[in-house]
This record gives C-alpha cells, structure tokens and sequence, in this order.
C-alpha cells in the first residue's frame, strides 16, 4: 500500500500519511479514486479518470469529504471526458462545499 511504500523508499524520513495527496493517469485515476474510499489520504488528483460505471453509494460517501481536482483533456481518444465530467457530477451532488471538488 501507499504508506507502506513510504516507508520503503525513505525509511529515515518521518512523512505524516494524512498529508499524503495521491495522483493517477488515465487507469492509475481510477485506482487513486478507489484508494481515497480508504480515508487515509488527504486528497486527489485524477487526470483522464476512464471509469464508465457508476460509483457505489457507499464510496461517494466516503469520498464527499476529501478534495479532488479531475482534469481531462476533450481530445482523449482513450478514454471520453464524458467519464471524468460523470465523477465531477457524481461528487459535486455529494458535496455541499463545492470548492473541494
């Protein structure tokens, strides 16, 4: 896991896991999404997010709370902005402080 590669590649260093900010690519996006369910990163940065489903009301819920900045070009012919711009949706109606989103 993330804290445990912390401690992998810098034994000596003391790092605060709770101000760790995760940031994934294209799939690694979906893997940071899934990883922030866990509550023990601080926040986010998703850029080409390709997952088309929905996301399972239980980790919206755990996700409502922890800032994610999603970027997605309009011209990825990989993956659709249209599933970047359905996670931006999907948190901004969980989220009463829209700024963290």
């Amino acid at each position: 896991d993330a804290t445990g590669g912390k401690k992998q590649l810098s034994p000596d260093v003391d790092i605060d896991p709770s101000r760790i900010y995760l940031f994934g690519f294209s799939d690694g996006a979906t893997e940071v999404v899934e990883l922030l369910t866990t509550g023990r990163f601080k926040a986010g940065v998703v850029a080409a997010y390709g997952f088309t489903g929905t996301l399972p009301p239980k980790a919206v819920e755990r996700l409502k709370d922890i800032p994610i900045w999603v970027f997605h070009s309009k011209d990825d012919v990989i993956f659709p902005v249209k599933c970047s711009d359905k996670l931006v949706e999907t948190l901004n109606n969980a989220n009463s402080n829209q700024s963290i989103v």
